[in-house]
């Protein structure tokens, strides 16, 4: 593998990149230990190299917090979704009308019938994860509904 000294991109030899040549260090972990070949280009080895990839997302969304730490949720969840495919057909809830009212009401049916129960009678899950599901529904369809359409 390569890495190219002025803009940093990485690739394998049989790629060619054509950038010019930078004399200072790529980065602050560069201490000029690996090679440079005449095209400007570093022998790039991911295993020596201190810096073990650079990657900018310090400010971006960490989504494996919600996937890791509530795991055991999201498949109580995906049971009811599953339960939804079954009952009618997968990407159903998308071709509701009014939908998001819909919805809406489902989440807080569930969420009043805990008072009294904690399973939904008809599939056995709780109803915890029947709300949970009617609002992830709510969400995704405010954030489909704001995503501009491709052309």
């Amino acid at each position: 593998m390569f890495q190219c000294i002025k803009c940093g991109v990485i690739y394998d030899d049989s790629v060619f990149h054509n950038c010019v040549i930078k004399s200072e260090p790529v980065s602050q972990y560069d201490k000029g230990e690996l090679e440079v070949n005449i095209e400007g280009i570093k022998k790039f080895d991911p295993l020596k190299d201190e810096s073990k990839g650079i990657k900018h997302d310090k400010d971006k969304t960490r989504a494996g917090l919600v996937v890791g730490d509530f795991g055991l949720a999201l498949l109580e969840v995906s049971e009811v979704g599953t339960f939804g495919e079954q009952k009618y057909s997968a990407k159903n809830w998308l071709l509701v009308k009014d939908a998001m009212q819909r919805y809406h009401d489902a989440a807080f049916r569930h969420l009043l019938s805990m008072e009294t129960e904690e399973n939904d009678p008809e599939t056995g899950l709780p109803h915890i994860a029947h709300a949970t599901w009617n609002l992830l529904a709510c969400i995704e369809l405010r954030k489909r509904a704001e995503k501009p359409k491709k052309q």
